[in-house]
């Protein structure tokens, strides 16, 4: 398994990634949804990386609601 995962590209986190995350957040909030932080933290990667997040997490379907 590390050897796996090893093999993957990390990707980095850039300034301002954690209120960038909060503001995530709070938009699923204020829309009447619920999402995690671990799941905002998640999707604000990918969106800052442009990375597709293939997922049927229902957290993660609320935060693709809200994210431009």
């Amino acid at each position: 398994l590390e050897r796996s995962l090893s093999a993957l590209p990390a990707l980095e986190i850039a300034d301002g990634f954690f209120l960038r995350a909060a503001k995530l957040r709070r938009r699923v909030y204020e829309k009447g949804l619920g999402a995690s932080m671990q799941d905002c933290y998640i999707a604000q990667t990918c969106i800052d990386a442009s990375v597709a997040l293939v997922s049927r997490d229902s957290d993660l379907v609320a935060i693709a609601s809200v994210s431009d």
